[in-house]
């Protein structure tokens, strides 16, 4: 006897969980509310049948369901090709940013050899040395050629 108690027990509510009845209305502020029921001195604008959600079977189903796991390994697959992609980006942006040092140091340099006054460099021994004319000459295309390089799109 008390199995079949056990048994008819869930066949009494299952019509009542299959299906819930949501009632909508609204604030006097104008915010919408949900809810089983409305409080008292409301009445329904519009009362909704929601239907309770299907649980996800574990493992593969025929009705394209995911299991916790692949949810979680999707996830993850997700999180890592993000943080790669912001990785990828911070270096790109580190790298156009000694570029534009770079070129904004030829660019100065440039500028300083084209401005006709006297080029001097330190020599091996420490010595002060004045260059040339040629010697300026082939300094000023060396500027150019780091110019070219470095800020060239």
């Amino acid at each position: 006897m008390t199995v079949r108690c056990f048994l008819l027990f869930p066949l009494l509510f299952a019509p009542a969980m299959s299906s819930a009845d949501v009632c909508r209305w609204t604030d006097a502020s104008g915010q919408t509310h949900y809810a089983n029921s409305p409080p008292p001195g409301v009445t329904c604008a519009k009362t909704l049948r929601v239907q309770p959600a299907q649980p996800a079977q574990p493992g593969p189903s025929g009705n394209g369901a995911k299991s916790t796991r692949d949810l979680e390994v999707e996830f993850q697959k997700r999180r890592g090709d993000r943080l790669e992609a912001e990785q990828r980006a911070a270096e790109e942006k580190a790298k156009a940013e000694h570029r534009a040092e770079l070129c904004g140091q030829a660019r100065g340099r440039l500028t300083w050899l084209e401005g006709g006054g006297r080029v001097a460099r330190i020599n091996a021994q420490g010595e002060r040395q004045v260059l040339g004319d040629e010697e300026i000459l082939q300094e000023i295309a060396a500027a150019r050629r780091r110019v070219a390089q470095h800020c060239s799109p």
